[in-house]
């Protein structure tokens, strides 16, 4: 299958928003769910999951559709569409659901960490709070050259999203009590049409060490 990701300029804002079309999928029920294989690693947990997101419609301003996913990053991973309940610390919102943030922001803050030597084995908590950027909001990159969102954009392909290699969100306990999470996005596909499609995301995550 091949994916076809149509950018759409929205009024009044410098930033391109996305939609992912995969016209030659068969749309599945319109239920948030994700699948997920348990891996051993340094940090405490390594998680792998597909997360698929809400249909929704890209071709108006605001996108209708998407709401909100939350994610649960633990062990046994959940998603969910309403509650914020347990640990539900990440949700993913706007276009196609491709963008990140801290459920609680007063209890979170978010990070994101750009280093293409890193490898996951090694992240700690540090790697984002000293060597990384706050930033409330993570999605798109802002340009197709910067590395400040984990994805962004093929310019010879405007409708295809490519992911940012070596970029990784942490989201940290903003007092060192409740557990830190890293996550990173694997991969990004599409599905549906153009004024109702969805996300489709392979993400890796995993509670950070104490460090």
């Amino acid at each position: 299958m091949n994916s076809n990701f149509k950018n759409i300029a929205k009024a009044g804002l410098a930033v391109i928003a996305l939609s992912f079309v995969l016209a030659s999928c068969k749309k599945d029920a319109n239920v948030a769910k994700l699948n997920t294989v348990n891996e051993q690693a340094a940090a405490t947990t390594n998680v792998t999951g597909t997360v698929y997101g809400h249909y929704g419609n890209p071709t108006v301003f605001p996108p209708t559709g998407y709401a909100t996913l939350y994610l649960g990053l633990t062990g046994t991973p959940t998603t969910d569409t309403s509650s914020t309940a347990g640990s539900r610390v990440l949700k993913l919102v706007s276009y196609n659901n491709s963008f990140a943030q801290a459920v609680d922001t007063t209890k979170y803050k978010l990070y994101y960490y750009y280093n293409t030597s890193k490898t996951w084995s090694t992240l700690k908590i540090t790697d984002f709070t000293t060597s990384g950027i706050a930033k409330a909001s993570i999605g798109q990159a802002t340009t197709s050259t910067s590395n400040d969102g984990w994805y962004t954009y093929d310019v010879a392909n405007p409708n295809h999203p490519i992911l940012v290699a070596g970029f990784f969100i942490g989201v940290v306990s903003k007092t060192g009590l409740l557990p830190s999470y890293a996550v990173k996005f694997n991969s990004v596909s599409g599905d549906g049409g153009p004024t109702a499609n969805r996300g489709i995301y392979v993400i890796q995550y995993g509670t950070l060490n104490n460090l």
